[in-house]
């Protein structure tokens, strides 16, 4: 991934849904953000919404 800004959100955004919005929903999502190099003020933000998303849907995030 290597950064996690307004370009490469979206990108985030549309695979985390997917990935929660599976049936059966997973119990947990666990995000490595190891390689994860630069993150501006729209990754928190893209982390919390997602963090929102599975909570409501019986996923935990990690």
């Amino acid at each position: 991934m290597g950064e996690l800004d307004m370009d490469q959100v979206p990108v985030f955004r549309h695979v985390a849904h997917r990935v929660v919005a599976a049936r059966p929903a997973p119990p947990m999502l666990a995000l490595d953000l190891h390689d994860v190099t630069f993150v501006d003020s729209s990754g928190p933000n893209a982390l919390l919404l997602t963090r929102i998303q599975a909570h409501r849907l019986g996923t935990t995030v990690q």
